[in-house]
């Protein structure tokens, strides 16, 4: 027998599968999904490898060596996943190795450590008996000498159980407990031992007890208690510490449905197996549909996935789903630690949750029995991975959706047009949720800042958007204001030559950022000191110009004082105990004024927020990509549904130098269909996804004319292979528009191919990437498919 395997290498060489033969002594151990140890090289070094596929026979005659060693007793992935990660693989042209990476558990693959411990139950055996402690199979082959097959079968009798844990710097915490051993003999403690008689008389009456907190409660010494523990009076028991879940006690009561809501509920359960498109303006009580559906699944006993576009939704999410079920959640996001994440993917693993709420990586959580699907905002363009594998996550969904014949459900005020397209035509169930649960939609009023600036206004508050905050502030209601641009400005220009402050190792403006008086850029991350003369020309009249967030708060401040501003954006929050602090202060009424980037124009759900401000509705108008109108209104009318969505009536301003632009209108008229119409014509009329597959091809190199000449050359390639195929559309090369990067120029070619043509063309962009890779070292060649913009 023979297995293929994907070795522990970060080279780009080796991103490929390598055959080994299994010897006898293995066969019936080794299964896919297992990590072993492998010789290598002319060397024959020991290198650990990922199992993902056994074979009887293999077709080719080619020189094979001998496993060395299995490293688990069961598949650290599941067979559902290996096949994800090649559909990732195939689907995305990403390196293999970062798609079996994406499904397996977090952390450097040579950390992971199986251990075992024995059940509880009264059996006994010099075994099980060393397995009163954990220990891993290396400890337990030493002091028995028995292999993995010995182990399987007394895990198949369910006297032991493994799991699986991070060693190294990234141990997992636990929690520790002290309980009773066996009848308390007070004979064997001397009389003056009188915290030790404390202890167990205490024990006695409360059974196990926090470690600390025993101590604390009976104010005795650590040495007390260790003194019973070496006469085997007391022992320890550890609970594993879960640091990535806030536990919130606050219940979530169950609402009855309205009418909107009962019809979707039951739609979903009655014709269970199949996608949804969830369509339900802000405010109508989405979120309670979930938690319904949520519900009926864990009576089934089936495992519920919860996606989330931003970490900042996170806590709102698990605060309504622990308060409703009282159960512990699996979170899944990337701003948690290895440690943390590892901890999440092993509970789930081991079935000790059912229901888990992350982001996008959350869809690779390792359930054995999904019956639910739900990917909330779906229209977010965080669900497109920017990272190898580039992977959209709908799709994935529909793959485990099918696998576990479980329901999916797409949910969203504003449905991307792909989604939308579907449901319309009937391959995804639609289900619509038109009315807010409050019955009253905001108020939408449009300023033309035009009109500010003639009268001598050059605020970024228009005299319209300044008196409702007043109002408000008056009234101890909240207010957020919008603008999706961080830092104070967006350039530093010279206004005697024209000279604009560029990042050294990219072609674009730097940022300016007061709060730490420094020219940042967000594209590489270099900083620079801001200048005070030109260094083009010498001259003073050198100053920072456009605004975001940091000067909106600045501009706020000195408007409004006395008033409680907190800003949301990038830089202010760099950690997820940001986003729950300020979820906190705005729900508990200790903001006023909320001031933030798209990481705030969705989900957040606030009673008190009852007006909303839009600073610079064109930012995303005015963005070079097909997709920008979409992204506009969608963003626009997500931040619009933050206002009033309790028993207080809400009203949004938007502010513009565009007021009869169409994206604008359609907002402020809440008119969805309107949009949809508008622009699936545009997309159809023009050739643009969802109608047909857009793939770019960028090419990376430190030489600029070097990444010319490849993209020349691939374009050639390309037109004689698909110049008469009149369903396929090459375009380019051309420069990316931000054409330099960390001192890497960047060109872009850009297909246009049906279905259809879409396998034949993956399969000849393998060939000539891996072509121009390995005869230019020194490039780097990147494809997307359907990207979420062409930069």
């Amino acid at each position: 027998m023979y297995c293929y395997v994907i070795l522990d290498s970060k080279s780009r060489f080796l991103d490929r599968s390598f055959t080994y033969h299994i010897p006898v002594k293995f066969k019936n151990s080794l299964k896919k999904g297992m990590r072993v140890i492998v010789p290598f090289g002319k060397a024959n070094k020991r290198t650990i490898a990922f199992v993902y596929e056994i074979k009887k026979d293999i077709e080719e005659e080619i020189e094979t060596k001998d496993i060395i060693e299995i490293i688990d007793s069961e598949a650290i992935i599941n067979e559902e996943l290996i096949d994800i990660a090649f559909f990732m693989h195939k689907r995305y042209l990403a390196p293999l190795r970062s798609c079996i990476k994406q499904v397996m558990p977090p952390g450097n693959i040579k950390e992971i450590r199986e251990y075992f411990y024995k059940c509880n139950h009264k059996n006994s055996d010099k075994l099980l008996d060393f397995l009163d402690e954990k220990k891993s199979y290396e400890e337990i082959k030493e002091k028995f000498n028995i292999n993995y097959d010995i182990l399987e079968s007394y895990k198949n009798d369910g006297l032991i159980k493994s799991k699986f844990e991070l060693i190294g710097n990234q141990k997992i915490n636990y929690i520790y407990y002290i309980s009773l051993n066996k009848e308390v003999n007070y004979n064997i403690i001397s009389k003056n031992a009188k915290k030790q008689k404390e202890i167990l008389t205490y024990l006695e009456k409360n059974n196990i007890t926090e470690y600390k907190k025993l101590l604390t409660t009976t104010k005795s010494s650590k040495s007390s208690l260790d003194s019973l523990i070496k006469k085997g009076l007391v022992k320890v028991l550890k609970k594993e510490k879960n640091e990535s879940v806030e536990n919130f006690m606050e219940s979530y009561d169950k609402f009855k449905l309205n009418d909107e809501q009962e019809k979707a509920y039951k739609e979903v359960i009655n014709n269970p197996n199949r996608p949804y498109l969830l369509k339900g303006v802000t405010g109508s009580g989405k979120t309670e549909v979930f938690l319904q559906i949520v519900e009926e699944n864990l009576k089934n006993n089936k495992d519920a996935i919860i996606l989330v576009p931003e970490i900042s939704l996170t806590p709102q999410t698990i605060e309504r789903f622990q308060g409703r079920f009282k159960q512990k959640i699996a979170v899944m996001h990337s701003k948690l630690t290895i440690k943390e994440r590892f901890q999440q993917w092993r509970m789930i693993k081991n079935g000790e949750v059912k229901i888990v709420i992350g982001a996008r990586s959350a869809i690779f959580a390792p359930f054995k029995n999904l019956g639910i699907i739900i990917i909330d905002e779906e229209h977010d363009k965080s669900y497109l991975s920017g990272k190898d594998p580039k992977y959209h996550t709908d799709e994935i969904a529909l793959l485990r959706r099918k696998f576990h014949n479980a329901s999916l459900i797409f949910a969203s005020a504003t449905p991307s047009l792909k989604t939308m397209l579907k449901a319309k035509s009937g391959e995804y169930g639609l289900l619509e949720l038109k009315e807010r649960i409050n019955k009253t939609f905001p108020k939408i009023e449009i300023v033309d800042m035009r009109k500010e600036l003639k009268n001598s206004n050059y605020s970024m508050i228009s005299a319209n958007l300044y008196g409702k905050i007043i109002d408000r502030l008056k009234k101890k209601e909240q207010i957020i204001l919008f603008l999706n641009k961080v830092g104070h400005n967006s350039f530093t220009f010279c206004r005697s030559c024209g000279h604009v402050i560029k990042c050294e190792a990219c072609d674009v403006a730097m940022t300016y950022h007061k709060h730490v008086s420094k020219l940042v850029c967000h594209y590489c991350g270099r900083t620079k000191n801001q200048p005070k003369i030109c260094p083009s020309c010498g001259s003073k009249k050198i100053k920072e110009y456009g605004a975001g967030t940091e000067k909106l708060e600045e501009e706020v401040r000195d408007m409004f004082k006395g008033a409680k501003i907190l800003r949301m954006d990038s830089i202010t929050v760099k950690n997820r105990d940001s986003y729950l602090k300020m979820y906190k202060l705005m729900k508990e009424n200790k903001v006023d004024i909320l001031i933030g980037t798209q990481m705030i124009a969705k989900g957040l759900d606030f009673d008190n927020v009852t007006l909303v401000g839009v600073i610079n509705a064109d930012i995303n108008l005015n963005v070079d990509d097909y997709t920008a109108f979409e992204s506009s209104f969608q963003i626009l009318t997500q931040v619009s549904g933050r206002a009033g969505r309790s028993n207080k009536n809400g009203e949004v301003v938007i502010q513009t130098y565009k007021p009869d632009n169409f994206v604008i209108n359609t907002v402020s008229n809440n008119d969805y269909k309107t949009f949809y119409e508008n622009e699936i014509a545009i997309r159809k009329a023009f050739s643009y996804p969802p109608f047909i597959n857009l793939l770019t091809i960028k090419i990376l190199n430190a030489s600029r004319l070097k990444c010319i000449d490849i993209s020349n050359r691939i374009k050639k390639y390309l037109d004689l292979e698909f110049s008469q195929n009149i369903y396929v559309e090459i375009i380019g090369p051309n420069p990316c528009k931000i054409s330099r990067i960390n001192n890497k120029y960047r060109y872009n070619i850009i297909i246009k191919c049906n279905d259809n043509n879409l396998n034949y063309l993956f399969d000849f962009l393998v060939r000539l990437r891996n072509h121009f890779i390995n005869k230019s070292k020194d490039s780097s060649i990147i494809i997307s498919l359907n990207p979420n913009d062409i930069n």
